[in-house]
């Protein structure tokens, strides 16, 4: 319910500074953009998605192909657990217990450094977006430019959402997703 009453005043305010706006300035131009729209349907967009999943498709074969790998030494213990000393079963114990920490390590370590590389191509799309948007308005002549997702009402003469995802398209075609090596 909170949440709800906070957008709706968010919605009021934007609206009341909209008239306020435009009553004092006249007839100032007002667009809007669907930013979300445009980050999900963009080219560059779309590439940087398509590389994080295939990269990680091909990091989890690796790490099941280890997992299993991890898995098969704790049977080969198991099974020569009745040949070895207590001392010497437990020492392997151990040592295997530590190799699995240690991928298990590893693997989140990787997942990060994936994560944080897909994060910042992302982030320079965003950036390119927004650069895109601003160029856009001020050819337009436009003095506010609003977010779709927070506006009530917008008629398409004012939304500039399919030209600002056209020049961004043209702008920015692909990102290279620096992934660790």
């Amino acid at each position: 319910m909170q949440v709800n009453g906070i957008r709706n005043f968010t919605i009021a305010a934007v609206a009341a500074a909209a008239t306020v706006f435009s009553v004092s300035a006249g007839a100032q131009q007002i667009v809007v953009v669907d930013m979300d729209f445009i980050g999900k349907e963009s080219v560059a967009a779309k590439s940087v998605r398509e590389q994080v999943q295939k990269r990680g498709a091909t990091l989890l074969d690796s790490y099941k192909r280890q997992e299993n790998e991890i898995i098969a030494a704790y049977d080969d213990l198991a099974k020569q657990r009745p040949l070895l000393a207590p001392e010497a079963f437990s020492q392997r114990r151990r040592d295997l217990d530590q190799k699995k920490s240690d991928f298990q390590q590893r693997v989140q370590m990787i997942d990060r450094q994936v994560s944080q590389a897909g994060n910042d191509a992302i982030r320079q799309v965003d950036e390119t977006m927004r650069e895109v948007v601003r160029e856009y308005a001020t050819e337009k002549k436009a003095e506010l430019v609003l977010l779709k997702g927070v506006t009530l009402y917008a008629g398409k003469t004012v939304d500039i959402t399919a030209e600002v995802l056209k020049r961004l398209d043209k702008k920015l075609p692909t990102v290279v997703v620096n992934f660790p090596k």
